[in-house]
């Protein structure tokens, strides 16, 4: 990746976890990457071209820190959902914008069928960890699409009030976490 892609990567990454998608103007990426607006449509076609070609690329990021050499040999199932929650964690605490950007704003009107797809990848993995822990009856007897969200929205709210200061997001408050909602999630 070119050192200008990366600078307007990083600008828009900012501006539109701060700002979101429509309070953000193709000028002010340009500003805060240091090049001319023009200069961002040599890389990207519009706007909409940029967000989804920035949400791909951090979604899969995101999908390959998490399920890249998972599940670690001769691990539980329980033992497996403490580390995707870890891996998860590590991910968010080396790439804050990034995780706000992707999880904390509403990008469905403009994701295309690319950006959507990733988005798919990584709910079909979530989706085979609870079939088989729901199916093995280690987890409650709700459908895996259900545990999915449940186990997601805990994580993003963790996420959320660490960003806002109302809690620490220290090892011991995600471990802690992480641990009270696989209790809420086990059978």
């Amino acid at each position: 990746m070119s050192d200008k892609r990366q600078d307007i990567a990083r600008a828009a990454i900012e501006a539109f976890a701060e700002r979101g998608f429509h309070g953000t103007a193709v000028p002010d990426i340009a500003r805060r990457a240091g090049v001319g607006a023009g200069t961002i449509y040599r890389y990207f076609k519009s706007k909409e071209a940029l967000v989804n070609e920035l949400y791909r690329e951090a979604k899969s990021a995101l999908v390959m820190a998490v399920t890249q050499g998972f599940p670690p040999p001769g691990s539980s199932p329980r033992q497996q959902f403490a580390e995707l929650w870890r891996r998860l964690a590590r991910y968010v605490v080396e790439n804050p914008k990034t995780f706000k950007f992707m999880e904390l704003l509403h990008h469905a009107p403009y994701l295309d069928r690319e950006s959507l797809a990733v988005e798919q990848r990584f709910f079909e993995f979530g989706e085979q960890f609870f079939a088989y822990t729901s199916g093995q009856q280690l987890t409650k007897s709700l459908p895996p699409a259900t545990l999915i969200v449940f186990v997601w929205a805990a994580f993003v709210g963790m996420i959320k009030a660490g960003h806002e200061g109302r809690i620490d997001l220290t090892e011991q408050t995600i471990e802690t976490f992480e641990s009270c909602c696989w209790e809420a999630i086990r059978a």
